[in-house]
């Protein structure tokens, strides 16, 4: 006789939203998922404006690491993993200008996050999109950005409050493209998911439209019946965001 197992219940519930919103095009691009032993991976990226086939490097890196997600176990470790898949990234972008000159300034923001099947959480950031995580009714920033508008309140010229209705708050200093100069990478080990955190990564079709204490209390007050994503999105494109609009969650259950 033999007996069959119980199904596990899935200790967290993933989410997703992406709006066009107000642009022409789409170049925001999104990965949420498990891979085969357990682990998450969530990202988000956002082809830059202003420069050609943005949406072209934004799908190039959410592919990348999609398509190679099943094999972190063959790295080193998942601070290695997630370098070495973003060079292949660029490579890529490499290749693809190589062919044709006008993808040479093909450039995305990607910041996401992975949570390992021993719920240990690595949040990793390029450019201006964001990771939070929300825990205990409190929301707390684990990237940093890569923008002009950063690093005039790393310095002490201008306040968070005041960096949210900067004329220059979408200039970013850093962004993944068909070059590894000047490339900066930003991994962090922030430590276990406990039970009720959720994670939530953003493009900044969200976040410049919505404030930090805003998101806090929408996540902190929020009990509809839809998508908790979607709600952010829409409640971005009700406050007249003009870019594409992107948010991922991940929230531990058991």
């Amino acid at each position: 006789m033999k007996l069959r197992s119980k199904k596990q219940p899935l200790q967290y519930l993933l989410d997703s939203c992406s709006m066009q919103g107000r642009r022409q095009s789409q170049e925001d691009a999104f990965l949420i998922t498990r891979g085969p032993f357990g682990d998450i991976i969530g990202l988000v990226a956002d082809g830059v404006g202003g420069y050609a086939h943005g949406e072209f490097a934004s799908q190039t890196v959410k592919d990348v690491f999609e398509n190679t997600f099943a094999q972190m176990d063959q790295f080193d470790s998942v601070e290695s993993y997630i370098r070495k898949t973003m060079y292949v990234a660029v490579t890529m972008l490499m290749q693809r200008s190589m062919g044709d000159s006008s993808y040479k300034e093909a450039c995305t923001t990607v910041s996401g996050f992975i949570i390992t099947r021993k719920n240990l959480l690595y949040v990793f950031n390029v450019g201006d999109s964001r990771v939070y995580r929300f825990r205990n009714s409190e929301l707390e920033r684990l990237t940093v950005d890569h923008s002009y508008v950063q690093e005039l309140i790393d310095s002490g010229r201008i306040s968070e409050d005041a960096a949210f209705d900067h004329p220059d708050k979408n200039e970013v200093t850093n962004v993944l493209c068909s070059s590894l100069t000047g490339l900066r990478i930003d991994v962090e080990t922030v430590g276990e998911v406990m039970q009720g955190d959720l994670i939530l990564a953003s493009t900044d079709g969200v976040h410049d439209y919505i404030r930090d204490s805003e998101i806090q209390s929408f996540i902190a007050g929020y009990k509809g019946n839809e998508s908790l994503a979607k709600a952010l999105c829409e409640l971005a494109y009700e406050r007249r965001s003009y870019d594409n609009i992107t948010a991922i969650t991940c929230q531990r259950i058991i």
